[in-house]
């Protein structure tokens, strides 16, 4: 399709990442310590050909720099968690779909941004309160569709 076959360089961050990763694989870097001062020469490589990004557009990527595999362990037992309360909620209550989307479209979004490991933003609040909400309806058989 005459496009960049590293995903506009993005696959030469998730390499550089996943070297980091080697280097540091329990704990990682640090929240957010990676960028600011864990940088080696190969990621100056890197960010000189795609200039400063500031992350690696993948959010397990990001994780596991900055957190090890115990943080992507927890990322992805979060993930799995979302999946587990839209999967109860499409079991008990038809209009449940909208919370299952929005965790693929989650899922998907993380492959390619980092919008799952950012603070304080309306995508990272909803992932957390759609699980909380449905959860919440579904353990309240009576109330489905009861009007007030």
């Amino acid at each position: 399709l005459e496009r960049d076959a590293t995903l506009t360089g993005r696959w030469l961050l998730w390499e550089a990442g996943f070297e980091e990763v080697v280097r540091r694989p329990l704990f990682g870097a640090g929240y957010d310590a990676f960028w600011p001062a864990g940088l080696n020469w190969r990621m100056f490589g890197v960010l000189d050909e795609l200039g400063y990004v500031l992350h690696f557009h993948n959010s397990f990527v990001q994780v596991a720099v900055e957190l090890g595999a115990l943080g992507l362990l927890a990322a992805i037992l979060q993930m799995v968690g979302y999946a587990g309360a839209a999967l109860r909620a499409l079991r008990r209550i038809q209009v449940a779909l909208w919370p299952a989307l929005f965790g693929v479209m989650a899922l998907a979004l993380a492959l390619v941004e980092y919008e799952l490991f950012v603070k304080h933003n309306l995508f990272h609040i909803l992932f957390v309160a759609i699980p909380v909400a449905v959860l919440r309806e579904v353990e309240q058989p009576d109330t489905i569709g009861a009007r007030d």
